[in-house]
């Protein structure tokens, strides 16, 4: 009777095991559906393993397998992640039904031990371990019941204990017996041990184990295979996953598609990584040829396409997702619709999936969604400028219940936008805080982070994920961190140290987005609007309707003159995004590039009623080379070590192939994706994303750039006044000038015509009998006097004042400018003054002038007004200039080099005529920028040199200070600082001058009345008959400080001072000024 119990016992064991039955050979899709199913069960989902046997049986109804695992219960676990199907272990086969052994007298656990058989048969697996657990109190050292509970723990997926219990059973010779079955729970366990140690971030514990299982001789070691597969994978070792998956599917594994496909996602991945989108294209047609079924497949091959910016294919591939209509099927579809933006599509496929069969993680991706309404709800107010609403919303969201990583990263940036710096960072640390989600859920956390200037927080978020996670992924924070590290440092400056940090996160994230757009920004931002073209056109091939690089292609490409390629760029952001207020901010500064400013102001004005809520390198290596930052002998920013050598692969200034060809920001097709998918449609085929509410920073730009371009591009008054002291002698060099200037503008096409009169009142004061003597020909009787010894018989002057009205028109079209006017009439005598410049740009950095004019001398009342000789009753004075000259500079990010020359003639009524030549050569550097607020330091040589000396005011000189040689040593510094409506600039300029003056005759036009003064001379020395030679040198200073306040959007309030101790004497100025713009604001 024992031996039949035994025999018993041994054919359910074997029949539990599978080891006793032959099966006949399944067909390969019986078997591939069967391993999936055994997959989606030891994942914990029961809802796809359910639907895969449910396919089995609709090809083979009697399948055994099938039908008994539809007939036991699963309990469901976590889902997996939505990247390609991971490996696990298969559930264990169920013990076939048979009678239990009746037990002997003698044995008496034996009733006990077969009931349990008989409920392991039955399925009832908690009736089966009762009884087992009652056989083994009856007696401890059971193998029978050890081993039929082990039974029990490995039909219930507890594969340790199963493991444990039938290696107890197995000892004392009874191995044999539970061989198969200690495989099986061995195999599944080490499996449930590799899985445990890849969740923990065990990577190299868990691929130790898997290539032990992967290398055995159990039937399911292609499982392993799928595990040893997934390990790589999230190791980022994609080039030995796929030769893992290839080499088992070659093996003949029984889940040889599910392999292939695998083999051939992961060498689709590698592919993309190194640039080969084409042969990433072909790979993975083959991992959707290879597992039709494998929704996650499908999904990775879709979101290459989309990124790639063939929206039309990706919509092909993912479309035979809706009609599996599984749960797995109907997630994937609609991560790939929120992914693309469009969320409606994503909540129609949720809507899909009965309650029941949701997976936490499908119910927190719904959650997700609702969470994204409500976002969206809250930048609706926030665009109407209902902002007190939008913060208290978005605060509201934050504070509710069970708020997940991702929405607390979105709240947080929607915070920041709206200046809640403060409460972003708060949100941004308490998600850092949480327990770890899955890294892309903290794009949005390190990119507030970063922002706010909290690097090493978010170096420690990256870092707490060590080598658990998708290389990846994790390089794809740490690309969203490098590129809001180098927004920062590009604002404040530093530019070279920028450029660094992006070349290093690139190398680890090539192609990346964010990285791509730092960069593009830092060349557009220093000067250099040649490499930001190419680098928003690498952009643009990525995703052909990225609404942000198009219209920062647009900017760069009219930086750079290619204005045929900028229009075209915005008219297609505006076609894909006509309600979008940053495109027509864009559309505006194209506009404004090609001097068309009225057309400017009115995109300006069309962004600010959108935000307010009133109604050639596709495939180039943007980093290979120097920095090109730093100059040929060292970086200018960072330091003098020496530049690297050039490199063939760095970009060049200009796109290849010139800036004149047509816009095709698109790049070079993708080959076509095969299966009747269609030719891609970047436009056509999916909903566009939503553009998004403007923020209330945005508006203040807006508002900024509309009222500095109203002044120029709209009808404009500005009046202001004016004094300025001089200091000197009374009645002679010095001068009290008061002022007003009212000034009415215009435009005329692409011409702004301007029209201004300034009234003005001069008073030098009343001479001293000393200045009296050195006044007109008052000289000849002061020397007359001095030769008889007898009280010099000088002729009084009136009181050195005059007054008039200047007048002047002036047009400005591009980089040319004119004006004439006349200087003050009511002065003794009025000239008629004006000039022309012209200062065109050569390349991205170079620019010339030419100039030419006509001026009044300003020195003196006697230069600009004229006077009249007490004595002979004959003006003279009224000096002018007439010449011009030219000027080159260099200027890269705010630092460069200039020089110019110019050359004027002087001459006047009854004054000497005069030449002179002027020149100038400097540079200066930027030493801080962030924000609205910069600081530039430099050096600069002036030097002047005139034929004569003229600076006295006897008859015959000009009364302006003209030396035979000036030389001045200036190292002047710039600040300038912008903050709301308000604006301010300082500048300090110490240095050092040094000039001499020959002596002259004291009438240089009255030969004469020289003569007479020489003869005098000749019989008493004390006669001045020409003044003495003069030279000076010393520290010198010149200085201002300005600032102005917007009043509302049309009016402005400013004032200025400035202070000049260079030359001869020391000025003083002060300026208020009101400027009204007749345009308004446009709000």
């Amino acid at each position: 009777m024992a031996s039949r119990t035994v025999l018993k016992i041994a054919m359910c064991v074997a029949m539990a095991t599978g080891a006793a039955v032959p099966a006949q050979a399944a067909p390969s899709a019986i078997d591939t559906l069967l391993s999936q199913a055994r997959y989606w069960n030891a994942k914990g989902r029961a809802d796809l393993a359910r639907a895969a046997l449910n396919r089995v049986l609709a090809i083979d109804p009697n399948n055994a397998e099938a039908r008994a695992a539809l007939a036991r219960p699963t309990a469901p676990k976590a889902p997996p992640k939505p990247v390609a199907k991971p490996a696990a272990a298969p559930t264990a086969p169920a013990p076939a039904a048979r009678a239990p052994a009746r037990a002997k007298p003698s044995d008496s656990g034996g009733d006990a031990r077969a009931a349990g058989f008989a409920a392991l048969n039955s399925g009832k697996l908690d009736v089966a371990a009762a009884r087992f657990q009652a056989a083994l109190k009856v007696q401890p050292g059971d193998r029978d019941a050890l081993g039929g509970l082990g039974l029990v723990r490995l039909r219930a997926k507890k594969f340790a204990e199963a493991r444990d219990l039938l290696t107890r059973a197995s000892a004392g010779g009874n191995a044999g017996k539970w061989a198969t079955a200690l495989a099986a729970a061995q195999f599944y366990g080490d499996m449930d041990d590799a899985r445990a140690a890849l969740n923990a971030g065990r990577l190299d514990q868990a691929e130790q184990i898997a290539r032990r299982l992967a290398t055995s001789d159990f039937k399911d070691r292609d499982n392993a295979n799928l595990l040893l597969g997934e390990i790589l994978s999230r190791q980022g070792r994609t080039s030995e996953a796929a030769t893992v998956y290839a080499q088992a599917g070659a093996a003949g594994a029984a889940s040889s598609g599910a392999l292939r496909a695998q083999a051939a996602r992961a060498q689709a991945q590698q592919l993309a990584a190194t640039g080969d989108l084409a042969g990433a294209v072909k790979a993975f047609q083959t991992a959707v040829a290879a597992d039709p079924s494998d929704p996650w497949v499908r999904y990775q091959y879709a979101i290459f396409l989309a990124d790639q910016g063939h929206q039309g294919d990706a919509a092909a591939v993912i479309a035979p997702l809706a009609a599996m209509n599984t749960p797995e099927a109907l997630y994937a579809g609609a991560l790939f619709y929120d992914h693309v933006g469009s969320p409606m599509t994503a909540a129609a496929r949720m809507a899909q999936i009965p309650a029941e069969q949701m997976t936490p993680e499908m119910r927190e991706f719904a959650i997700t969604m609702k969470t994204g309404e409500a976002i969206d709800r809250i930048k609706a107010m926030q665009a109407q400028g209902n902002i007190g609403g939008a913060l208290a919303g978005a605060r509201a969201l934050a504070a509710g219940p069970q708020v997940s990583v991702r929405t607390l990263g979105a709240v947080a940036d929607l915070l920041m936008s709206m200046g809640d710096e403060a409460g972003a960072q708060a949100l941004a640390q308490r998600a850092a805080a949480m327990p770890l989600a899955e890294p892309g859920d903290y794009q949005s956390v390190v990119g507030v982070l970063a922002r706010s200037g909290q690097d090493i927080e978010a170096s420690t978020l990256i870092a707490r994920f060590g080598g658990s996670a998708d290389s990846g992924a994790i390089a794809r924070l740490n690309a969203v961190l490098a590129a809001n590290q180098a927004d920062r440092m590009r604002l404040a400056g530093q530019n070279a140290a920028a450029f660094d940090v992006l070349r290093s996160a690139y190398a680890n994230a090539p192609q990346d987005h964010d990285i791509l757009g730092a960069l593009a920004r830092l060349y557009q931002g220093g000067g250099m609007p040649g490499q930001a073209q190419q680098v928003y056109a690498m952009l643009i091939a990525q995703k052909a309707d990225d609404v942000g690089a198009l219209s920062g292609y647009a900017e760069a490409a009219a930086a750079a003159r290619d204005y045929d390629n900028a229009g075209q760029a915005i008219e297609r952001a505006l076609t894909i995004a006509p309600r979008n207020a940053d495109v027509y901010l864009a559309a505006a500064r194209v506009e404004q590039a090609r001097g068309h400013k009225g057309a400017a102001l009115k995109y300006l004005k069309q962004a600010r009623a959108l935000a307010g809520g009133d109604a050639g390198l596709a495939n180039g290596a943007p980093f290979e080379g120097g920095n090109p930052f730093a100059n040929a002998s060292g970086n200018p920013f960072a330091g003098g070590a020496a530049a690297a050598p050039p490199n063939p692969f760095a970009l060049p200034a200009r796109p290849s192939g010139g800036g004149g060809g047509r816009f095709t920001p698109v790049g070079a097709p993708l080959p076509p994706v095969g299966g009747g998918f269609g030719p891609a449609n970047p436009f056509g085929q999916l909903p566009a994303a939503r553009a998004g509410g403007a923020a209330d920073p945005t508006l203040a730009r807006i508002d900024r750039e509309i009222a500095a371009l109203a002044g120029e591009a709209g009808s404009t008054i500005e009046a202001s006044t004016s004094y300025r002291n001089r200091s000197g002698e009374a009645g002679l060099s010095k001068l009290n000038q008061i002022g007003a200037t009212v000034t009415a503008s215009t435009h005329i096409g692409n011409a702004k015509i301007s029209a201004s009169v300034s009234p003005v009142v001069l008073d030098a004061g009343s001479m001293s009998r000393s200045g009296l003597a050195r006044f007109g020909t008052n000289p000849t009787a002061e020397a007359t006097g001095i030769v008889n010894q007898a009280v010099s018989q000088l002729t009084l002057a009136d009181t050195q004042h005059d007054a008039g009205v200047a007048a002047s028109v002036a047009i400005t079209v591009g980089a040319l400018k004119a004006d004439v006017g006349a200087t003050p009439m009511g002065f003794r005598k009025t000239n008629v003054e004006g000039g022309a410049s012209f200062t065109p740009k050569l390349g991205d950095h170079v620019t010339v002038g030419i100039h030419g004019e006509r001026r009044a001398v300003t020195d003196s009342l006697l230069s600009y007004a004229g006077t009249i000789d007490p004595v002979s009753g004959l003006p003279w004075g009224s000096v002018m200039r007439s010449g011009g000259g030219g000027s080159l500079s260099f200027d890269t990010n705010g630092s460069g080099i200039y020089a110019d020359g110019a050359y004027h003639r002087y001459d006047g009524v009854n004054v000497r005529a005069n030449r002179a030549f002027e020149g100038n050569i400097g540079g200066y550097i930027n030493i801080y920028r962030e924000g609205g607020t910069s600081v530039t330091g430099g050096a600069n040589l002036n030097y002047q040199t005139f034929d004569n000396n003229q600076n006295y005011f006897s008859y015959g000189h000009g009364g302006y200070f003209s030396p035979q040689s000036f030389v001045a040593v200036a190292f002047p510094l710039h600040y300038r600082t912008e903050k709301g409506n308000w604006k301010a600039g300082a500048d300090f300029s110490p240095g050092f001058q040094s000039y001499q003056q020959d002596a002259v005759p004291v009438y240089p036009t009255l030969p004469a009345a020289q003569a007479q003064l020489d003869t005098l001379k000749g019989r008493n020395t004390d006669v001045r008959s020409s003044y003495d030679s003069l030279s000076k040198s010393g520290f010198a200073f010149a200085g201002s400080a300005s600032g102005s306040y917007r009043v509302g959007g049309a009016t402005e309030i400013g004032g200025e001072v400035k202070y000049n101790s260079f030359g001869v004497y020391n000025e003083f100025q002060t300026l208020l000024s009101i400027r009204q713009s007749l345009s308004g604001s446009g709000k």
